[in-house]
């Protein structure tokens, strides 16, 4: 039998919706909830002035709220507000990048006495507001202003214990059109 590429394409989407539902049988159930959490980000971007370098958008707060659909997908809705002020010999430079994301954490949360602990990949997509000002040692203000929409990949490990409060420890990497950011999070809140 000759495989074409529609044939082949096919195959693959039949045999990943099967694995999708056997991999859901096995998810328990009870597992399912709510969360509501608040934490601390910070983060770096691809820097404008120099390239590979990296500017600071500082450090800030998160809210988020997710929900575990079972003990492997789970969708998640954040909010990170970051802060940065620096001065330098170059110049002295200012950041405040609001981030909203929203996206899915695949992976398994595994079952200890008294808590679970779930490493998982997330994708999703985060809008980006982000305002930056650099004024040099010598000559004018530099402003850069943007709103933009990127691509989120990240990955992370939440804890969750029985009486409902959870950690969650992520990475974020997201991918926009005239640079990349990177973000850090540690959540800790409250499943019911």
């Amino acid at each position: 039998m000759k495989f074409t590429a529609n044939k082949l394409s096919t195959l693959v989407a039949i045999t990943f919706t099967a694995n999708i539902f056997s991999f859901s049988a096995f998810a328990d159930q009870p597992y399912q909830g709510h969360r509501i959490g608040v934490g601390i980000s910070s983060g770096k971007m691809d820097s404008f002035y120099f390239e590979g370098d990296s500017d600071d958008i500082g450090s800030g707060l998160k809210l988020e709220y997710g929900y575990d659909i079972n003990r492997i997908f789970g969708l998640n809705v954040s909010l990170d507000k970051n802060k940065d002020d620096e001065d330098s010999w170059l110049g002295k430079y200012e950041s405040d990048v609001t981030t909203l994301k929203v996206d899915t954490d695949i992976g398994y949360a595994f079952e200890f006495n008294d808590f679970t602990l779930k490493p998982y990949g997330a994708i999703g997509f985060a809008r980006i507001k982000d305002k930056t000002s650099f004024t040099p040692a010598v000559g004018d203000k530099e402003f850069y202003s943007s709103n933009e929409g990127a691509l989120l990949l990240g990955t992370g490990v939440r804890v969750s214990f029985d009486f409902g409060l959870y950690a969650d420890l992520r990475s974020n990497y997201m991918i926009l059109e005239h640079y990349d950011m990177d973000q850090l999070s540690l959540t800790i809140g409250y499943k019911f």
